[in-house]
């Protein structure tokens, strides 16, 4: 996800009235000076600290005498530390975190508190999809976490007012991608910008470009790779493929040095009309993004990435792995139950949607029903539903996996590997799992 304070420093933010220890568990004390329950929430920077920073507020509101402090980690730190973490004694008492392999090993250890009760005492069996609910069912059949929202990703956003100046349409074939490149590149625009020095947003990259050049039966057999190793072979030549379209991107579409641009430089080019495109998800569109960052002006449209073979269409990425747990042995259990369910109420939802661009994911939360929905972000939504979505690839890879595929991904886009080499890296590692 977007990081705004994107640092290499772990940034804390106490959003409390007053500053508490912050503490957890049993070592330190979870009573501020005046007797109020100190419920501390770990998350990464960016739209999901400011959502649960909104969500806090709201509680606090309503709950004076619980006081909430989020720490937050820049994305690969948070997903590189976080299961030391959680079995530390500095654990916190909630989590935001996602459902992918990382998470359901805790799960399986006993890192997490049970939700189950939350979950039929609040009807979210119901109202949440029959796909969330398998996803968030662990082997022992509990749930551990909660989807508290979704998004689709990447999105393809660009500005109208220089398409329109120079004439040309937003691209409906990678082939369009690149012939339209050489006319911005003409008129001294950068064609298209992404923060590719952040291995999530290559992630999303490779997802996009995989999902269009194997068939749908393929993808979703690829994303069994987390439990079935041979589902995919990285040196198949069509696999490799992906890591060759990337090559193209970076030499016709990227400006020098894409590998190193973080996505706080890549949004910023695409503001100062430097780039005419932009590549991130749906939450960019958001009121806290692109919506409240952009000048008056600027005409900004969007398109969903086009197809690259022409037998297959492209469809949505769509993420519903954004996650709230409780960690197990809290002695904050029951304030950490009453947040949860505060995040996940209908009016909750519907804040969020409106606030930050996450989508809710109950579906008994209509988007009629949303007052004051940013309308990009709604008209996404439709067509989303409209072309159809997949799960996302680098979501499902064990964490030693993702881990090595974003760093090839940038050495791709650094030119320091070629897709060949970078198929046998991610087969050796792919040989370990289990281990």
């Amino acid at each position: 996800m977007f990081k705004r304070l994107f640092s290499l420093i772990l940034i804390i933010l106490v959003i409390s009235a007053c500053s508490g220890s912050g503490g957890n568990n049993n070592e330190e004390s979870t009573e501020g000076n005046d007797g109020s329950t100190q419920l501390r929430i770990t998350a990464i920077s960016g739209e999901v600290t400011e959502n649960l920073r909104n969500h806090a507020n709201s509680f606090m509101e309503d709950n004076p005498e619980i006081e909430i402090e989020i720490v937050e980690y820049p994305e690969q730190q948070y997903k590189d530390q976080a299961r030391s973490l959680f079995t530390s004694s500095q654990k916190p008492d909630l989590a935001w975190f996602w459902a992918e392999d990382n998470y359901f090993q805790m799960a399986e250890a006993g890192v997490f508190e049970s939700l189950d009760e939350l979950y039929e005492e609040n009807g979210w069996n119901e109202s949440l999809p029959e796909s969330t609910i398998n996803l968030f069912t662990s082997s022992d059949d509990s749930k551990y976490a909660v989807n508290t929202d979704v998004v689709w990703t990447p999105i393809l956003y660009y500005n109208k007012g220089i398409f329109e100046e120079l004439g040309i349409e937003p691209p409906s074939t990678f082939g369009d991608f690149y012939e339209i490149a050489g006319q911005l590149k003409e008129a001294g625009y950068i064609p298209l910008s992404a923060g590719a020095g952040e291995g999530y947003v290559t992630g999303h990259m490779y997802n996009m470009l995989l999902s269009r050049l194997v068939s749908p039966e393929e993808y979703d057999r690829m994303l069994t790779v987390g439990t079935e190793p041979d589902s995919i072979d990285f040196n198949d030549s069509k696999v490799t493929a992906v890591w060759s379209e990337m090559e193209k991107m970076r030499d016709q579409l990227f400006p020098d040095g894409i590998a190193g641009i973080t996505d706080n430089d890549a949004r910023s080019l695409f503001i100062l009309e430097q780039a005419a495109m932009y590549s991130q998800g749906s939450w960019a569109a958001g009121d806290a993004n692109l919506g409240s960052e952009l000048p008056d002006d600027f005409e900004l449209d969007y398109v969903f990435f086009p197809q690259i073979q022409e037998d297959i269409q492209p469809t949505a990425g769509l993420g519903v792995g954004n996650s709230l747990m409780i960690l197990k042995g809290t002695e904050n259990k029951q304030a950490a139950e009453e947040f949860i369910t505060h995040v996940m109420s209908v009016e909750s939802q519907k804040e969020t949607a409106k606030t930050v661009g996450f989508f809710p994911s109950r579906n008994d939360v209509d988007i009629q029903d949303i007052e004051g929905i940013n309308d990009m972000l709604a008209d996404q939504y439709q067509e989303m539903k409209k072309i159809g979505s997949h799960s996302l690839f680098s979501d499902v890879l064990p964490a030693q996996l993702q881990s090595k595929l974003f760093e090839v991904n940038q050495a791709i886009l650094s030119n320091t590997t070629d897709p060949e080499a970078a198929g046998e890296q991610m087969e050796a590692v792919k040989e370990t799992i289990g281990e």
